[in-house]
């Protein structure tokens, strides 16, 4: 064999040259994460229902769909938890167990257990678990003044809407969780004497309110080889569609503007993230199992650079970062 090797050089040579350019570019291109992508055995179920006790959720709900889940195969054990208006559901599957077929044979099971639960009832969400979805670091939003609950609403619309996306295009990123958010509702505060006034009572505004906010439904319209579907929706998106609500009274045609405040303010907050003494909202970023954490940290960089440049009212920091 070394005989045959030193009779032939240039082979050799380009062997050794071509093992070199392969090893340097898989030096660039290869994945770099913090642990291995490992399927964990683990599914969870989390379920939700407003307005509900725990022995209610349980004995409607939470009872049914875990005999359901019983079903699945190589299950090892199952626990469940029900608290006021939630629950959750843990799966722990043997090891080696396809983790993929198992998720999805969890959601048929679920669909099938969908048809004899209430209505109301929202499909549960599913989650599996996996090494990689360890978020590698965690970007915080800060007001430079702090303190104002009108400029926090905003800034969490702007994070949910503007920045989470922007991140979850990159390549390298698979998701973005937010957490610290405020979410907004509409206030409507009638004035009680201009109420007495005008002769309406709270029913009747909300009479109004409900007719304008309406979807009627849709119907399809043949014209020879065409086909229009056509909807009738009337929906209050915005403050200003509230305000010029038209109400009738004794031949006198008011707007609720004229005897109601709207606002938007901030729902009843159960949480806060604080970072630096600053109340925070902060962006968990998990990165693809199979990019490259050098190339990852770079996007990022300059995504956040770019912020940095158009938001100078906002603070962006980093902590718990795992790319160096």
């Amino acid at each position: 064999m070394i005989k045959f090797l030193i009779q032939r050089p240039i082979a050799v040579l380009m062997a050794f040259l071509a093992m070199v350019i392969i090893g340097i570019i898989t030096y660039f291109t290869l994945p770099v994460s913090l642990l291995p992508d490992i399927a964990i055995p683990d599914i969870t179920v989390q379920m939700s229902m407003p307005n509900s006790s725990a022995r209610e959720f349980e004995n409607s709900i939470v009872s049914s769909l875990r005999t359901s889940l019983m079903q699945v195969n190589k299950l090892q054990d199952i626990k469940s938890e029900t608290r006021d208006e939630s629950a959750m559901i843990n799966l722990r599957f043997q090891f080696g167990t396809n983790i993929d077929l198992a998720f999805i044979e969890v959601n048929e099971k679920i669909d099938a257990a969908m048809g004899y639960l209430p209505h109301e009832f929202e499909r549960p969400r599913v989650i599996k678990a996996s090494a990689t979805d360890i978020p590698v670091f965690y970007l915080n939003l800060t007001l430079k003044k702090d303190g104002d609950k009108h400029k926090f609403l905003e800034m969490s619309d702007f994070a949910e809407t503007v920045i989470k996306r922007r991140i979850e295009q990159l390549p390298e990123v698979s998701m973005v969780d937010v957490t610290g958010v405020v979410a907004s509702e509409v206030r409507i505060t009638p004035d009680i004497n201009k109420l007495e006034t005008s002769g309406f009572t709270l029913n009747d505004l909300e009479s109004a309110i409900r007719a304008n906010n309406i979807e009627a439904g849709s119907m399809l319209i043949r014209d020879g080889y065409f086909e229009y579907n056509v909807k009738f929706v009337t929906l209050l998106h915005t403050i200003k569609d509230i305000e010029d609500i038209y109400l009738r009274k004794s031949d006198r045609l008011y707007q609720l503007k004229d005897i109601c405040k709207v606002e938007m303010t901030p729902v009843k907050e159960r949480g806060y993230t604080i970072v630096n003494g600053k109340r925070a909202i902060t962006l968990a970023v998990i990165k693809q199992s199979e990019e490259n954490m050098d190339n990852m940290r770079k996007s990022l960089n300059e995504t956040i650079d770019y912020f940095k440049n158009f938001y100078p009212d906002i603070d962006f920091s980093i902590n718990r970062n795992q790319t160096e």
